[in-house]
């Protein structure tokens, strides 16, 4: 597990510093996913309540378990700037992210559809590696 200025912040593109505020780790592909979900969760739960911890290791682990992966292993990255929770999710195929997207993951719900109900916002990073970037918002909307 590294920590460093290789994760995003929640404000697009600004690298995180502090070492208290971001996690990141390769994770060989295809299995591991129940080590991606413990380690996000110590993470987040720091910073949300059950239901959104938990919300929250869904959408990763959806994510883990449906994109096909280039090479051996997947990288996440998770940081807090204090007002929006930041998950990168790197190391998928180049082309492969949209259409996974839209393809049925589980009672007739597709991906994208179900980290819509997880997280408040999906982007589809298109450079290298090719990346998934999830956004929850930590603190209530004024």
């Amino acid at each position: 597990m590294a920590v460093g200025s290789n994760v995003w912040s929640g404000s697009r593109g600004a690298a995180v510093t502090g070492p208290s505020n971001a996690v990141s780790l390769a994770v060989p592909a295809g299995r591991y996913a129940d080590v991606v979900r413990l380690v996000v969760g110590g993470f987040v739960a720091r910073l949300l309540g059950y239901e959104s911890v938990d919300d929250v290791q869904l959408a990763l682990e959806a994510v883990v378990r449906a994109m096909p992966v280039d090479g051996s292993h997947v990288r996440v990255s998770v940081a807090s700037d204090g007002e929006w929770l930041t998950l990168a999710v790197a190391g998928f195929e180049q082309g492969a992210i949209e259409s996974r997207l839209d393809k049925v993951v589980n009672d007739g719900i597709e991906l994208r559809t179900l980290l819509g109900r997880l997280v408040d916002s999906v982007e589809v990073d298109g450079g290298t590696p090719v990346s998934i970037v999830m956004r929850k918002r930590l603190v209530a909307y004024s």
